[in-house]
């Protein structure tokens, strides 16, 4: 939509279907986690960010939070 406003034309590579997602606050006193993925036949990625209504940011994270994780519970069970 911000796209559509400056009459930006876009040329995207061949895809199967383009959508355009709008983000919507979440309701007073709620925090909304948006999230994300991608992968193709080598690989894959995810991550996510945390907003309040303002949309203030809050918190992100993406794949290397899996392996920190790993590591906090390596050390946890010695």
């Amino acid at each position: 939509m911000f796209l559509k406003k400056f009459n930006v034309v876009i040329h995207p590579p061949k895809a199967p279907n383009i959508l355009e997602v709008l983000w919507n606050p979440p309701p007073f006193q709620w925090i909304k986690c948006n999230t994300d993925g991608s992968s193709n036949l080598q690989s894959s990625s995810c991550g996510g960010i945390f907003r309040n209504k303002d949309p203030d940011f809050l918190l992100c994270y993406a794949e290397l939070s899996s392996a920190m994780r790993a590591i906090e519970l390596a050390k946890q069970y010695n």
